[in-house]
């Protein structure tokens, strides 16, 4: 009987490829004026945060900057990026929408290509 070297690695396809992930647990951590701090749970751990105040918007996983955005007239609405696995790329999007009053009014995370966290309305 062979084994794998990584005992909780994801049962793979007989053509070699990964089953489909399973469902993602997310909670918010902080709301605060024009930020936002996530913790992913499950399939990964992640703390993602979204950060609007100041010299542009940022976007970092685990303290780690992945994406930003510096527009001169107003937010940002979509930040892309991917994180990496020990299966493969992970596409991320998180979505913003920021009122006249600069206040966010509605945010979503999207991770392979399922909306894993909804806050008010894009």
């Amino acid at each position: 009987m062979k084994h794998d070297a990584n005992p909780y690695a994801s049962p793979r396809h007989a053509s070699g490829g990964f089953l489909r992930r399973p469902g993602f647990h997310v909670t918010l951590v902080s709301s605060k004026w024009l930020y936002r701090c996530l913790q992913v749970e499950a399939p990964i751990e992640a703390v993602i945060e979204y950060r609007g105040r100041g010299i542009g918007e940022l976007v970092t996983v685990n303290g780690v900057a992945m994406c930003r955005m510096m527009d001169l007239w107003w937010f940002a609405q979509l930040f892309e990026f991917d994180l990496e696995t020990d299966q493969a790329p992970l596409p991320v999007q998180v979505r913003v929408r920021v009122n006249l009053l600069l206040r966010i009014r509605g945010f979503q995370l999207w991770m392979d290509g399922k909306m894993v966290y909804e806050e008010g309305r894009i």
